[in-house]
């Protein structure tokens, strides 16, 4: 398992982690009960806010910083948005929801692939002119923004920051394990990576009891 860290991107604090759980099902009761305990502690913290509020919460701020340099904005402040509006997180899976109330919560922004459809090693950098991949749930070729944090692997691109993951590598029903992987900006903190990394893990294992961490890497940054 490697990730190669492009000097562009490896003086941040960035890291993965591996579970293995056995299997992918859909969102146990446990899950989906602690889902709605989470909604409601983050409409208690932040129900109050406004949006301009909201962009400057801790993390929140250091990805609508490297997402305002692309004229966009921050996509888990707006799911956040509607969390607050009385949405739901979805439930997806025992793999997959997990990512979602974790980003929420800590504001770090992560991807989940099968590591069995990698093709390791992969490499993090700068997305180049001209590169698309199979947008996740889409149906369709996504170009990546050039300059754009982009994941690869020896097969062609698995995810960027601003489009998200991909088709190619998702985490589906036949999954038996996740590789999480944290999407680094400017200002994130090595301790941060790791709190968002074990709130994923302990979440998954609500739903997998027996889900076992096999690697983390966290690189501490600058």
């Amino acid at each position: 398992m490697e990730i190669r860290w492009d000097p562009a991107w490896g003086t941040l604090a960035a890291g993965w982690m591996l579970l293995n759980g056995g299997s992918n099902p859909p969102v146990s009761e446990a899950l989906e009960a602690e889902c709605r305990r989470g909604e409601e502690e983050l409409r208690g913290k932040h129900g109050g806010a406004d949006r301009g509020a909201l962009k400057e919460l801790p993390v929140y701020r250091d990805y609508e910083a490297y997402y305002r340099r692309f004229g966009k904005s921050y996509h888990v402040r707006l799911q956040l948005e509607s969390i607050l509006k009385g949405k739901k997180v979805p439930p997806v899976s025992a793999l997959v929801t997990p990512l979602f109330l974790a980003e929420l919560e800590t504001g770090v922004l992560s991807a989940g692939y099968d590591p069995l459809r990698l093709a390791f090693p992969l490499e993090a950098r700068p997305g180049r002119e001209g590169e698309t991949y199979q947008l996740l749930g889409k149906g369709r070729d996504q170009t990546v923004v050039p300059g754009d944090l982009t994941l690869a692997d020896q097969r062609g691109v698995v995810g960027t920051i601003l489009h998200g993951p991909d088709q190619r590598t998702c985490l589906d029903g036949e999954s038996r394990a996740a590789l999480y992987v944290v999407y680094p900006v400017p200002g994130l903190r090595a301790e941060t990576v790791h709190r968002h990394l074990d709130r994923v893990r302990d979440l998954v294992r609500l739903a997998l009891p027996g889900a076992a961490e096999e690697g983390r890497e966290v690189l501490e940054g600058a």
